[in-house]
């Protein structure tokens, strides 16, 4: 595990909060589907887990006789997860800071909820939500019913976005409510051992808890980038290779804050006219920095596992803020197993 903090100066120490500045995942050996994601700020560092389905875990998976496994195929294997995360770390007398989590069960329409926060004293002035991190599980029953695909397994995704809204403080200071949607949608693999999983895409729900930071009384400049990457396919033993975006692209003008903070991330996936593929994910980031680099990213590139060629778009919503508490901002990454109990929970890893 590697840590480096940075204090920036401030005053009081009344009450302290955490949030992303970003978070990003990269499986050391090969692409996979998304079965399990979890990146949480803590007041000590953060919450991580990554699971791919099977073939991170090696589990087998036990077919319903009825079930064909020619067409519904496992490969289980083993995998590991290069995980990173940027955390900011805010103690203040002078701001009021809350936080919430909101429980959402997001299908093929989308979810939305409202999330509530309390304050320790009376909140003045205009707020603003951070999403602290989000816990996401492709555990929950298909929209139709049982079928032969078993969605712990995970799925491909085509969308994977989180929005907080406005912040509405109450009458009396004390709480506020900041409203939630999100969106998940899976997609088709085309491949024959898995004709089980592309026949019940249009049912994929997903459990997701999004836990997200209030911060009345700081200042705050709202910006918004529309980013992505398109990547030609090569062949499956020889793929061609998939760059990280220029930096330089990628650069906005923030002005000189104390730190960031994310209101939305939206990825897309494989949207060209008439594609229905879900994305077998190798990398998956999302990174402001005060320096003025905003970057939401991914590729599939996994020589000799890849399928097809990929492309994403992300739109993301990035606050730029200032502050007259204390700021610390950390940075941790490590190299993590797939840790599974023996009733199939995922269990966490602290950074």
């Amino acid at each position: 595990m590697i840590g480096l903090a940075v204090l920036l100066g401030g005053c009081g120490t009344d009450e302290t909060v955490s949030w992303l500045e970003g978070a990003s995942y990269r499986w050391d050996l090969f692409n996979h589907r998304v079965s399990h994601l979890r990146f949480e700020a803590t007041e000590s560092g953060a919450t991580v887990a990554v699971v791919g389905g099977t073939s991170t875990t090696g589990l087998s998976t036990v077919l319903d006789p009825s079930c064909d496994d020619a067409t519904c195929d496992e490969f289980p294997f083993f995998d590991e997860a290069d995980v990173a995360v940027d955390v900011v770390r805010l103690t203040t007398s002078k701001e009021s800071v809350g936080t919430g989590e909101l429980q959402l069960v997001v299908g093929p329409q989308g979810a939305s909820g409202t999330l509530e926060v309390t304050f320790g004293k009376k909140a003045r002035g205009e707020g603003v939500a951070l999403l602290r991190g989000y816990t996401l599980d492709t555990n929950v029953a298909l929209t139709g019913g049982d079928a032969c695909y078993q969605p712990k397994n995970g799925w491909l995704p085509r969308r994977l976005a989180i929005s907080l809204g406005e912040v509405t403080v109450a009458d009396d200071g004390m709480s506020a409510t900041v409203a939630v949607d999100a969106a998940f949608t899976a997609g088709k693999t085309f491949e024959d051992e898995r004709q089980c999983l592309d026949a019940v895409v249009d049912q994929a729900q997903v459990a997701l808890a999004v836990q997200a930071v209030v911060v009345v009384g700081a200042e705050s400049e709202t910006h918004t980038v529309n980013q992505g990457a398109e990547y030609a396919y090569g062949d499956g033993n020889e793929p061609l290779e998939q760059p990280d975006p220029d930096p330089v692209e990628r650069t906005v003008d923030l002005g000189e804050p104390d730190a960031l903070g994310w209101s939305a991330i939206d990825f897309r996936f494989h949207q060209g006219p008439g594609d229905e593929r879900g994305a077998y994910v190798r990398t998956l980031s999302y990174l402001a920095t005060p320096d003025g680099f905003v970057s939401g990213h991914s590729n599939n590139y996994s020589p000799p596992t890849q399928l097809s060629g990929f492309d994403y778009t992300f739109e993301g919503t990035v606050q730029a803020l200032h502050f007259k508490g204390e700021v610390a901002r950390e940075q941790l990454a490590d190299l993590i197993d797939i840790d599974i109990d023996d009733d199939g929970a995922v269990l966490p890893h602290e950074l």
